[in-house]
């Protein structure tokens, strides 16, 4: 859910909290893997499709091809991309293969992408999902837009919202229900939930969306796949907003656009092209920078993890994935407290965000519907601090009642510097539950959430959002397992304001649907694989992936992206595995050092290896194996589309 505009987070240095969320997906990812060694999406990363771009393998027309295709044959039944513009994409992706043909390379050149319907492109509707604007058409492209064309992706079209971006389901009279991809019967989510749908579908490799309420993070973990709330002024919304209202350069309370992927290290690569002030406002003058990170292995990180929240109750399955992950994290080494005074009132804060969040959603209300709530507001009792009383008055928030909240506010983002001090990360639920059920109740306030058998108000779902978007931390959602109804689901992690580093280690966190968030850590070797770490977005370093030179897994779960399953050259260089997984079916016992060699390389294991003695299957040369036929992606051709475009559902 968000309001009238998806793009604001909160003050902070923008460089530091790039740097920290880069760290901190790699560590997610890592003890993820290593909780949970259940199959991620199979469909190819975006980091992988670019390699295979820059290789020669595949070109950005087959790969755009193989999107619509997809996109023609499956979205009947998920309704995530409500506006497609094929025609050119099919135009932009020829002239992606001229352009690699002629020796550029741009970040995303030639890879198919899709757009959340919120955002401006030029020649395309944007209704926000409001029948009275379905043919309002903006004349230029929204500055995250120009951001992807520049780096040479290839817009698909544009992905399902609800109406105003206001709730945490998508729908709309316009282009209808998005479906989960995982069991129709469920929401997707929202507000970015076309995007979230999408991704976990096959339909492009990455999608941008936006945040105030969970609008990335909350789709994120009903679908199984990443997103990252970055912080206010990291990325730039103009064009991001409302139909017919003016794409200037403002940026509006909590809310924040960001990328959305299906790794940790996706979300850097369009994190970095996301990134940086608005030209016409900051960009005159400041640029981003990245600082240190704060720790170079994982077991230096000290890690607070939260499973219940005062004025809601965690589901036990979402809290099951909590204990898994917080369990893991201790046996990799980290410093795991369940508790700790420094914690900034949880309750305090979950009103606070509640009446800022709502006083928002409130500028634009018809003067007698504003009335109205203003009555409403003062038959409350002076006694009456719950969730819906914080509603009612945050819509008819004064000036004076603004500024007092704003106040309580920075005593918050205080109490989390000094959290952060002593805790690197910590660790909650994204939502109380994994994805529910449709519900299209036109009453909001009519609603409920049924956490374990018990319902509560549907909205009161939103305080979890509310622990990183109120005090300005920067949130990464990031998958960690199924749900017992079958569905994916994920977790979120974030950095305190002024040190959001790179995210490529919380890969360890991916599979119990939980939050984490992480301060003070930015790129470096070591916890989150080479060039991996805590931080925001994900490391630079090789395919070596999360694990990296040097880098020991322990019971960890290999995928792609991150010394995964499909190797190139020399993939993994000194990374000691024991008891690992290649890919979910690829058992690598003993403890050798792994290199992808010989038959082995650029392919995807299957059956069972020895490493140490370097079986696969049969008998083969010490440290290497050969490949099973057809799983090459080393050669050009059908076979190469076949793994690089549908993957293995």
């Amino acid at each position: 859910m968000e309001r009238y505009r998806g793009d604001g987070e909160s003050s902070g240095h923008a460089g530091g909290l790039k740097s920290l969320v880069r760290k901190g997906i790699s560590w997610l990812i890592r003890v993820v893997v290593t909780v949970d060694s259940m199959d991620a999406q199979n469909f190819p990363t975006a980091e992988e499709l670019m390699a295979a771009l820059r290789a020669g393998d595949v070109s950005s027309v087959e790969l755009t091809d193989e999107a619509i295709t997809r996109i023609e044959r499956d979205d009947k039944a998920i309704n995530a991309i409500c506006v497609p513009d094929f025609d050119r994409a099919r135009t932009a992706a020829h002239a992606a293969d001229e352009a690699r043909a002629r020796g550029e390379d741009r970040p995303l050149l030639g890879l198919p992408v899709t757009v959340k319907e919120s955002y401006d492109i030029a020649g395309l509707p944007t209704t926000w999902g409001i029948p009275a604007h379905r043919d309002h058409i903006p004349a230029e492209d929204a500055v995250q837009v120009s951001r992807l064309r520049e780096a040479g992706a290839v817009i698909l079209g544009k992905t399902n919202v609800p109406p105003a971006l206001q709730d945490v389901q998508s729908f709309n009279d316009i282009y209808g229900t998005t479906n989960n991809p995982w069991d129709h019967t469920r929401t997707s989510g929202g507000s970015s939930g076309g995007s979230a749908a999408a991704l976990a579908a096959g339909f492009g490799a990455l999608s941008i969306g936006s945040d105030i309420a969970g609008s990335l993070r909350t789709p994120a973990h009903f679908c199984g796949v990443y997103a990252h709330k970055p912080t206010l002024g990291l990325a730039p919304s103009r064009g991001m907003v409302p139909p017919t209202a003016p794409p200037y350069p403002a940026e509006p309370d909590l809310a924040v656009v960001g990328p959305m992927a299906r790794s940790a290290r996706d979300l850097t690569l369009l994190l970095d092209v996301m990134a940086g002030p608005d030209p016409l406002t900051l960009g005159v003058a400041y640029g981003l920078t990245l600082p240190p990170a704060r720790h170079d292995r994982l077991g230096d990180f000290r890690v607070l993890v939260l499973d219940d929240h005062p004025l809601i109750p965690t589901g036990s399955a979402v809290r099951a994935g909590v204990d898994r992950v917080a369990g893991a994290l201790a046996d990799a080494g980290a410093r795991v407290e369940r508790h700790s005074a420094l914690l900034p009132d949880p309750t305090e804060a979950a009103l606070l965000y509640t009446q800022l969040l709502f006083a928002g959603f409130s500028a634009r209300f018809p003067v007698e519907f504003y009335e109205e709530w203003r009555t409403r507001a003062a038959a409350l009792g002076t006694d009456d601090q719950g969730l819906d009383a914080a509603r009612v008055r945050g819509l008819v928030f004064s000036h004076r009642d603004w500024i007092e909240a704003n106040g309580h506010r920075e005593r918050h983002r205080q109490g989390w510097r000094r959290l952060f001090a002593s805790f690197d990360a910590v660790v909650c639920p994204v939502t109380p539950t994994p994805a529910f059920p449709h519900d299209h109740n036109p009453d909001g306030e009519q609603r409920r959430l049924d956490i374990d058998g018990v319902e509560y108000p549907y909205f009161d779902q939103l305080v979890w959002a509310g622990v990183a978007t109120m005090p300005g931390l920067p949130a990464t959602a990031v998958p960690t397992g199924r749900s017992p109804e079958g569905c994916r689901w994920g977790c979120r992690s974030s950095g305190r304001c002024g040190r959001t580093g790179r995210r490529c280690g919380w890969r360890s966190c991916w599979r119990s649907g939980l939050g984490v968030w992480g301060g003070g850590v930015g790129r470096g070797p070591g916890a989150g694989g080479y060039g991996g770490g805590f931080g925001e977005g994900v490391g630079r370093g090789r395919r070596v992936g999360w694990c990296g030179r040097g880098g020991l897994v322990q019971s960890g779960a290999w995928r792609r992206g991150g010394g995964a399953g499909r190797w190139r050259g020399g993939a993994v260089e000194g990374g000691a595995l024991g008891e690992g997984w290649c890919t979910r079916k690829a058992r690598c016992c003993g403890g050798g050092s792994v290199r992808a060699a010989g038959g082995a390389v650029g392919c995807e294991w299957e059956g069972r290896a020895a490493v140490g003695t370097g079986r696969y299957g049969r008998e083969a040369g010490r440290g290497g194996g050969r490949a099973r036929a057809g799983r090459s992606r080393n050669r050009r051709g059908p076979r190469v589309l076949s793994t690089l475009g549908k993957g293995r559902r």
